[in-house]
């Protein structure tokens, strides 16, 4: 593979020409997203908003899961004004449409990565892969939990124990070892499938399956190269959230420190997006 510096070298020069309509491009793409949120903010959150508030312990957790009259109860509580209903059809809209919005953004960068002229509609090419893109996503969510079970089980198994025993000492130590464990586990499965959206906008006639399999098949002996190619946008955003978020609503003002907040989010996602697809080219062009 060529060295991550030269990655993000390649990923840096090739964006900087046309940044203002990738920025665009990716603007299009998180829409339904922002949209969505700020509904929901402004209408006190959407439904799955209002039940994972109303879970402040894991006693109330394995209540709900264990008695399915408690979470009915929990759902007829909440309440059906206009504007929840409203931000709920947005949440189920940016569920429908944000895959291939964000399939069409990967299709974008690899033109840049190749030299192709784009235009704010390029992120819309990839229109005919909406159901292909929301069934990868919906499989990749679905496959990401399962890594998890084990992790989670240990956590009940911990949450059981301490009903039984009431030995806070050993409830400590098995809850963490779960959360651990689901952490690790949750974090390798998205390495494993974290290029299969790239995948699909660099091949869209290629089937679900087959995106998932390229992608472990890339990503194969390579996870600490990927982690080592994206640890430095990451440690940037973490360090412009907890230093700049504070600073700049005290200097501006909660509107518009949220909007340069979400701008300098923006451009940290491009930079980590046209990695992967660097990434991913490079293997491609190695493999013929």
């Amino acid at each position: 593979m060529i060295p991550n510096t030269l990655l993000r070298q390649k990923a840096r020069k090739a964006l900087a020409p046309v940044l203002p309509i990738v920025l665009l491009c990716a603007l299009i793409a998180s829409l339904p997203s922002l949209i969505s949120q700020t509904v929901g903010i402004l209408t006190g959150g959407s439904l799955p908003m209002y039940v994972l508030n109303s879970i402040q312990t894991p006693d109330q957790l394995m209540a709900l899961a264990s008695d399915p009259n408690q979470l009915l109860a929990l759902l007829r509580a909440y309440p059906e004004s206009g504007e929840r209903l409203l931000a709920l059809g947005l949440s189920v809209l940016s569920f429908l449409v944000s895959p291939f919005l964000s399939v069409g953004l990967y299709h974008t960068l690899q033109c840049v990565l190749r030299g192709e002229e784009i235009s704010a509609g390029t992120v819309l090419e990839r229109t005919g892969c909406l159901f292909k893109a929301l069934g990868l996503n919906l499989l990749m969510t679905v496959k990401t939990v399962l890594w998890t079970l084990p992790g989670l089980a240990v956590i009940f198994l911990s949450t059981w124990l301490l009903m039984l025993t009431r030995q806070v000492q050993l409830f400590t130590f098995l809850y963490t070892a779960g959360l651990i464990l689901s952490m690790v586990l949750t974090l390798r499965a998205m390495l494993h499938y974290c290029l299969a959206n790239v995948v699909l906008a660099d091949n869209p006639d290629r089937g679900v399956m087959g995106a998932l399999r390229e992608s472990i098949a890339v990503m194969r002996y390579r996870k600490m190269l990927f982690i080592n190619l994206q640890l430095p946008m990451y440690f940037l955003l973490l360090l412009v959230t907890m230093l700049l978020e504070g600073m700049l609503t005290a200097l501006l003002g909660t509107v518009l420190s949220s909007t340069v907040m979400m701008v300098i989010q923006l451009v940290v996602s491009v930079y980590m997006a046209a990695n992967s697809c660097a990434f991913f080219q490079t293997y491609r062009t190695q493999q013929g």
